[in-house]
């Protein structure tokens, strides 16, 4: 018996559909300098270690490290871009520290990257 994935909208998909999807959603985790811009000047990266991006579906490569998989992707396929706060600031008197959740950093130099989400 055939089983019908369904998007959260309620569409359903055909049975396959899904797994052929690629992700677009994505955690930085290394960035290059930035782009030289034809005056020969560095335009620095909008994008800072831990920031959430989405970029366009199927843009950049896959890349495995360590056996860890990633995308490698320009800067330009990047549309936006969110910072996740995993303090409640209502509650500021934890006291936690926050430094042991910080994003996994590849070993090696990558222009950009996002761990596939």
């Amino acid at each position: 018996e055939k089983v019908e994935d369904m998007t959260a909208s309620g569409i359903a998909l055909a049975p396959g559909v899904a797994e052929q999807q690629k992700t677009s959603v994505g955690t930085v985790i290394k960035f290059g300098e930035g782009r030289l811009t034809s005056a020969g000047t560095t335009m620095p990266m909008p994008v800072e270690l831990g920031d959430s991006v989405k970029y366009r579906d199927y843009a950049g490569s896959e890349i495995k490290i360590a056996g860890q998989e990633y995308v490698v992707c320009r800067m330009i396929d990047c549309l936006a871009k969110w910072t996740t706060d995993s303090t409640d600031s209502t509650d500021s008197s934890s006291g936690e520290d926050d430094s042991a959740a910080a994003p996994p950093v590849a070993e090696e130099e990558v222009p950009a990257a996002a761990e596939a989400s």
